[in-house]
């Protein structure tokens, strides 16, 4: 069923007398705003929901009244804060993940599974590099030091929680232009590194993935060509161990032979 004047019903009773009687109508709900500086706006709505009159603001109708209602919209950046916290860690953490992997342990010679891997350290300089430097064509903001965000001694990245909050109740456009702007924005950035290490086309892991399977395929033959030629080998051992045994066995009977010969000799002799 539809609400306000698109759901009203229209019945032609011209000829015949239905004795049909109207008991209400149908009617949009009706907004009229006026904002800080002035200026007025009506707005209309089949179900007293009136959705983003302000980006993010949506107001709903409770009652009728003709009385000037004072609404007051305060900016929540805690979702944005919560987002840049988040974005911090998981970045602390795929560093403390790149350490274990390519850890080396001078007194005990243990290394990393990836100790050594040219992979490894191109993705850790493909996001320092980013993160670090300017980044120009999104707005008038060039860095994350601007955010809050910076990088330690260590090279984690910290944040300055309340220079964050700051800059989004203050410069709320600049920020969003920063972090959003098509292809030239932080986020577009980040999604092209991450495309360039591991997307679907010819990224650094998967053509890392694709090098290794071509070499685990060419070490397979390779093995199953020295199995061949390992019971190859095998068998010409064996048959040159058997003809070896069969003529050691020959030499035994003759030498037997020769040892009664002698000694049938020696009898006559006599």
């Amino acid at each position: 069923a539809r609400s306000g004047e698109a759901g009203r019903v229209s019945i032609t009773t011209s000829g015949f007398d239905l004795r049909l009687q109207a008991t209400s109508q149908g009617k949009d709900a009706v907004l009229e705003l006026e904002q800080a500086d002035g200026t007025k706006r009506q707005l209309r709505s089949v179900d007293g929901v009136f959705k983003d009159i302000e980006p993010g603001v949506t107001l709903t109708a409770k009652e009728v009244t003709e009385q000037l209602v004072t609404v007051n919209v305060e900016r929540d950046t805690q979702p944005a804060v919560t987002n840049v916290k988040a974005f911090v860690s998981q970045y602390n953490k795929m560093l403390d993940k790149l350490n274990d992997l390519t850890v080396f342990n001078a007194e005990t010679n243990e290394v990393g599974l990836l100790f050594g891997s040219s992979e490894a350290l191109r993705i850790e300089t493909s996001y320092t590099r980013l993160l670090s430097g300017q980044v120009f064509g999104a707005g008038s903001m060039k860095s994350i030091r601007e955010l809050g965000m910076g990088f330690s001694e260590t090279g984690k990245l910290e944040l300055d929680e309340a220079k964050l909050v700051d800059k989004l109740a203050n410069n709320s456009a600049d920020v969003t232009e920063f972090l959003t702007k098509a292809d030239t924005g932080l986020l577009a950035r980040l999604n092209n590194v991450a495309e360039r290490i591991a997307g679907e086309g010819n990224s650094l892991l998967l053509t890392r993935n694709e090098t290794l399977s071509i070499r685990i395929q060419r070490n397979t033959q390779q093995t199953e060509s020295l199995n061949v030629r390992l019971n190859n080998e095998r068998e010409r051992l064996l048959r040159q161990y058997f003809a070896a045994e069969q003529a050691i066995s020959k030499l035994q009977s003759n030498q037997s032979a020769l040892s009664q010969i002698r000694f049938f000799g020696g009898s006559n002799s006599e």
